[in-house]
């Protein structure tokens, strides 16, 4: 099974490349434990640099890493858990000019403690089937940015076909009067641990219990689906929802963009 982190770090590495690996045009490539996702797109959302927790990468591999997108011409995130983040990794991303713009709780949550409650809301919220549900979930995800993110649109739109013939993924879609308003996706890297991302809600619907409900939602499907545990990285906004369902905090991940 490997540590809580390693669960974490395995999630989403697999996440990263699932949906790029299967369209022509998108780039994935790995190289002395680091996971290179470029989706062609002008966004550091999509393109990732992914040091993996078992990886101590020599200076050489990530001077070719970060030679990479620079020819690329592309912004890229590079993203490494608390076991990769060595001094040494660290100081090797500095001296290349990657600067540190941030840093994430990895959380995760045991499913056997955890019991399915219902809830009324949860009448409100559906499975994406179709391209234009797709385009629902896509659209709440694109307005985390003021201006809306259109690549965070088009990509949805490129990756469509792989992602609605997927028997794994689930996205879901919580409606307040017959409009999208706060979107989640569950992600398995094996039978029994699935990861959590994207929960977000449109500004205007926040504290009103919406993500509260569209994440109970979440963790009664993985319950009863059978995973034994549920994991994510978590943003500012969501931490306190993510304690309250007995999430603990297991590593930190860093953000790093070349200056």
């Amino acid at each position: 099974m490997g540590t809580p982190e390693q669960l974490l770090d395995d999630n989403f590495n697999r996440h990263i490349q699932a949906l790029a690996v299967q369209i022509a045009g998108m780039d994935v490539w790995a190289n002395d434990g680091i996971t290179v996702v470029n989706a062609q797109l002008p966004s550091d959302t999509f393109n990732i640099v992914h040091i993996q927790n078992t990886s101590q990468p020599s200076f050489d591999t990530l001077k070719t890493v970060v030679a990479y997108t620079k020819e690329a011409g592309l912004p890229f995130c590079f993203w490494l858990s608390e076991t990769a983040a060595t001094e040494t990794t660290r100081g090797y991303l500095q001296e290349l000019g990657a600067v540190c713009v941030g840093s994430d709780p990895g959380m995760i949550l045991a499913l056997d403690a955890y019991r399915p409650i219902g809830d009324s809301n949860h009448a409100a919220i559906r499975v994406v089937k179709t391209r234009d549900e797709l385009a629902d979930f896509a659209s709440i995800i694109a307005r985390n940015w003021t201006p809306p993110d259109q690549q965070v649109e088009i990509y949805y739109q490129r990756v469509a076909p792989a992602l609605l013939n997927s028997p794994q993924n689930v996205f879901l879609v919580y409606d307040w009067e017959g409009q999208p308003v706060s979107v989640l996706e569950l992600f398995p890297s094996d039978p029994q641990t699935v990861g959590i991302y994207s929960l977000a809600t449109l500004q205007a619907f926040r504290g009103q219990g919406i993500g509260t409900a569209l994440m109970r939602q979440a963790l009664n499907y993985a319950k009863q689906a059978g995973y034994k545990t549920a994991l994510l990285q978590s943003s500012e906004d969501g931490f306190r929802i993510y304690q309250k369902f007995g999430f603990r905090t297991v590593t930190m991940y860093y953000e790093y963009q070349l200056a």
